[in-house]
């Protein structure tokens, strides 16, 4: 049978752990979470299911010579592994990835307003202009890795916006799926999950362990995104409201027009001035 791994390519805060605990909840599916904490000599995460104090049972399965193989050992019923770590340029870098296995990546991505919304909430310092900065680095450099290794097959990477994983959940996973080969099934308690699950966002750690007032107290939550909204999947739109905010990233869309452009095409997004024209709407701070 093909075994697939899945890698989620995406920016801090791109919706990652969510997109790989609702794969973990497919029938041949396992969501590893950030497996780089997973090799050798790499810090150890806390495990959304054992928790922080508990010592996680996958770190003692791994072999660092059949890296992937070892985690589908671990996992005996699973055709295909997701690992969101994200970064795998900086994370896997000169590693050989193993022959044995088929690799499809996801490239997940807000688009850059939506980036640059959720990263000024957690870097209250920094400005709109450092967040595209920033989006267009890391989309530009994981493009042109990709781009160079032997197992890279463009008609098999497969581009997910957040705004569609947030807004159409079930029928996003079911395309993902049908391109991984897959069965799918909508599991309607999708944060269930019996899997090792590492370096989850800890929303996510929050939800697979059930506890709602773990995740109220987290100071990077309190602005009260999660209010009564702890077992659903929906679309932060709070930047919308903030005029100056909107305004600022129109006009980078302008300025930014050239190096911006041919990522959001790579990464299945809408063009600068259709992305622009979405925010003459929300000047005004009211949302369209």
């Amino acid at each position: 049978m093909r075994r697939t791994v899945a890698l989620i390519v995406g920016t801090r805060y791109c919706g990652s752990s969510l997109l790989n605990l609702l794969l973990d909840s497919q029938p041949a599916i396992r969501g590893l979470g950030e497996a780089v904490n997973l090799l050798p000599g790499s810090p150890a995460a806390p495990c959304s299911r054992c928790g922080g104090d508990a010592p996680c049972e996958l770190y003692g399965a791994i072999d660092d010579g059949r890296f992937y193989g070892s985690l589908f050992d671990f996992y005996g019923d699973s055709l295909v592994l997701v690992d969101s770590s994200k970064d795998f340029s900086w994370c896997f870098g000169a590693r050989r990835f193993e022959s044995d296995y088929a690799y499809e990546p996801i490239l997940l991505s807000k688009t850059p307003h939506e980036f640059a919304g959720s990263w000024l909430g957690h870097h209250p310092d920094d400005l709109p202009r450092d967040a595209f900065t920033r989006y267009i680095e890391f989309y530009e450099h994981q493009l042109d890795w990709l781009s160079r290794q032997p197992w890279f097959n463009r008609a098999r990477c497969q581009t997910i916006r957040y705004r569609d994983l947030a807004n159409r959940p079930e029928a996003t996973i079911r395309a993902i799926c049908s391109s991984l080969e897959t069965p799918f099934a909508w599991k309607p308690d999708w944060w269930q999950s019996g899997s090792h699950i590492v370096a989850a966002n800890r929303i996510v750690s929050a939800q697979v362990k059930d506890e709602p007032s773990g995740a109220a107290i987290e100071p990077e939550y309190l602005g009260g995104k999660y209010r009564d909204r702890f077992h659903t999947i929906f679309y932060d739109a709070r930047w919308q409201s903030n005029a100056e905010f909107v305004g600022e990233c129109r006009n980078l869309y302008h300025e930014l027009e050239r190096r911006i452009e041919p990522l959001l095409n790579l990464l299945g997004q809408r063009d600068c001035r259709q992305l622009a024209g979405e925010l003459d709407g929300h000047i005004d701070g009211v949302d369209s």
